[in-house]
């Protein structure tokens, strides 16, 4: 989900961890605090991956890092 009262991006994955020690693994974010052309980048990544059915890894710190309550993505592959 993309919300207009921030600058992140929340989405989720098929296989989504259901426990984190730390976060709500509800979703996955990529925080406001990415730069936006970043952002831009790791969004146009997942969309690529999921109009071609493509599967990606996601690279989160599985003991911490929460963006909003939620795991915070650090990469889109």
């Amino acid at each position: 989900a993309i919300y207009t009262g921030g600058d992140y991006i929340y989405f989720t994955l098929e296989n989504q961890p259901t426990n984190h020690p730390g976060c709500n693994p509800q979703y996955f974010v990529i925080s406001e605090s990415v730069p936006y052309e970043r952002r831009q980048m790791l969004l146009s990544r997942l969309l690529m991956a999921y109009s071609s059915k493509e599967n990606v890894n996601i690279g989160y710190d599985s003991q911490a890092g929460c963006t909003h309550g939620y795991i915070t993505v650090h990469r889109v592959g």
